[in-house]
């Protein structure tokens, strides 16, 4: 049975589409450290909520700030799993964190870098059924 390119080319096609379905922004814990940083930095407060564990879902910014005109993050983060045993593990944060914020009075801007050999954060995670959630109150109360 010979197959023609086409046919060949469209179960390739096909098969990228499946796989990339398949993966989740949640299933290991450097993914989904990154989903809740960029949930954070699009002030996404159902993602944020989304990547978190249930109990700490009080806990998520509102990303209403009435002092300030504007608030905005910008991250460039790298995310390395330095412990994991079983359905627990530890994310460390390296990188830089920029939030600025414009009240009417002024503009204000904070910047957070990390050295190599220190993170700016190790947050806690636990896998709940094939997906890892951030369980670490005190990351979530960085950007209240």
């Amino acid at each position: 049975m010979k197959l023609s390119k086409w046919t060949i080319a469209l179960v390739g096609i096909l098969l990228v589409i499946l796989l990339g379905a398949c993966s989740s922004e949640y299933g290991s814990p450097e993914d989904a450290s990154a989903t809740f940083f960029k949930a954070i930095e699009a002030q996404d407060k159902d993602r944020v909520e989304d990547a978190v564990c249930e109990d700490l879902r009080d806990a998520v910014p509102a990303f209403e700030y009435p002092e300030a005109e504007k608030v905005e993050y910008e991250f460039d983060l790298r995310f390395n799993t330095s412990k994991e045993e079983d359905d627990k593990a530890i994310v460390d944060v390296y990188g830089t964190i920029r939030q600025r914020i414009t009240t009417k009075e002024a503009d204000s801007e904070v910047k957070q870098h990390s050295r190599e050999d220190h993170p700016l954060f190790s947050i806690e995670l636990i896998k709940i059924g094939d997906d890892w959630k951030v369980c670490d109150r005190t990351i979530i109360s960085q950007f209240n």
